[in-house]
């Protein structure tokens, strides 16, 4: 998600018209909002709640990228970004948690295979983001295609 998000922004403050303090807004707000908010996730899920905690963030990171796709404007995309962050650290960050913590002699192989992924989607963002506009269909189009992988 992150590479394509990067690659997107310029499609999006076009799209939305969005001025460079808005676009400062989108970025920074969130990444706020998800700092104050993440590490309760992190102790509820060492609790005992990290399934929960997980499948509410998929779902809440699915439903984020759906209102992303479907934003018309600054505030709207503002709210998914504020749920997005978030739900990114309850489903990404948990989900490598219970990752290590399935196989703890495994743990140094297991950490470079969860780099690689995140490396090969990193690259792979952009190269969607960049088929996806060649084929005339717009930045929603990858929120929505995410929105469904997820």
């Amino acid at each position: 998600m992150s590479g394509a998000w990067i690659a997107v922004w310029p499609l999006v403050r076009h799209d939305l018209t969005l001025s460079y303090v808005q676009v400062g807004v989108l970025l920074s707000a969130p990444a706020i909002f998800a700092n104050l908010v993440e590490p309760a996730f992190g102790i509820l899920g060492d609790r005992g709640h990290r399934r929960a905690i997980v499948r509410g963030g998929g779902v809440a990171f699915a439903a984020a990228l759906v209102l992303m796709a479907a934003s018309p404007g600054f505030w709207t995309l503002l709210v998914a970004l504020l749920v997005l962050y978030p739900a990114t650290g309850a489903f990404v960050g948990l989900s490598q948690a219970s990752f290590m913590d399935a196989e703890p002699e495994r743990r140094e192989r297991n950490m470079a295979r969860w780099v690689v992924a995140g490396y090969a989607g990193a690259l792979a963002g952009p190269l969607l983001v960049g088929l996806v506009s060649r084929a005339g269909l717009g930045w929603r189009s990858v929120a929505g295609a995410l929105a469904v992988v997820a």
